[in-house]
């Protein structure tokens, strides 16, 4: 069940004046395993696009609601103390899945997103190889081991080696993944929004152009001419290879993929 952000603050006062303080602000729409985090972080490193990261989350502003020992303040003072804390060069900068961004957009009939991040312009992330991204996001969940810049308990690798494959986790994830698509292309038409859109494919295959495009699309002056290396590696082993081996190979799932709308490029 997911849980309620609403509680974890006071109240939101929406005839407060607020100002968020930026000059710039944007927001990465990604869908879970898309190469979000590998993004971030090269954006980061420009220096010129502040420090994105995921600020909407249930539990991410519980931590940072704990670890600074508050509890129950204004959802505006909880997010300009996030927009100071992670801007640069007077841009700030998040990423977010649509059902964490969800709550925002529309809490209790108001849209809170446009309230506390005005004029955001949206940067929709996705992959093409969305069975891969499905079977990424199963060997996750079921591991836990989710990012390669951290390192990770020996039992946890052993799980991702012995883990099964499952054809139905699999097919639940893959529609996960494509209702959210479906949910962001539907917010973006309604909200009269176009983002700057591309896959994780060709993000990796030439990272310095579209970490330009990026600079452009915000509206930041400056260059990004030579990439610094990530500390994200991709989490692809001998297991996600051989489920999608599997995948590819059993027929069952081309109705499977049919009836969610999936094109054969994007198997």
């Amino acid at each position: 069940m997911k849980k309620d952000v609403k509680g974890l603050f006071s109240d939101l006062d929406k005839d407060m004046h607020y100002n968020p303080g930026y000059d710039k602000s944007y927001m990465i729409a990604m869908t879970p395993r898309s190469g979000s985090s590998y993004l971030t972080d090269v954006l980061s490193r420009t220096m010129l696009l502040g420090r994105p990261g995921e600020f909407l989350p249930y539990e991410h502003i519980k931590i940072a609601m704990d670890k600074l020992g508050r509890n129950k303040i204004a959802v505006q003072d909880h997010f300009l103390w996030v927009i100071r804390q992670t801007s640069t060069n007077g841009v700030f900068g998040q990423k977010s899945s649509y059902y964490q961004a969800q709550q925002f957009f529309d809490w209790d009939g108001f849209n809170v997103f446009d309230y506390l991040f005005p004029g955001t312009k949206f940067i929709y992330l996705i992959r093409r190889a969305i069975v891969k991204q499905a079977i990424s996001l199963y060997i996750a969940t079921e591991t836990k081991v989710f990012h390669t810049n951290v390192e990770h308990e020996r039992n946890r690798i052993k799980m991702i080696e012995s883990l099964p494959y499952n054809r139905k986790k699999i097919n639940y994830w893959l529609k996960h993944i494509v209702n959210q698509e479906i949910l962001w292309s539907r917010y973006f038409k309604e909200k009269g929004i176009d983002p700057l859109f591309f896959y994780y494919e060709d993000l990796v295959a030439d990272v310095e152009f579209w970490v330009n495009k990026i600079i452009s699309y915000v509206g930041v002056e400056g260059a990004y001419v030579d990439p610094k290396a990530s500390i994200f590696r991709p989490v692809s082993t001998n297991r996600n290879i051989e489920f999608y081996e599997l995948y590819a190979n059993d027929s069952r799932n081309i109705d499977e993929l049919e009836s969610l709308g999936v094109p054969q490029e994007r198997v």
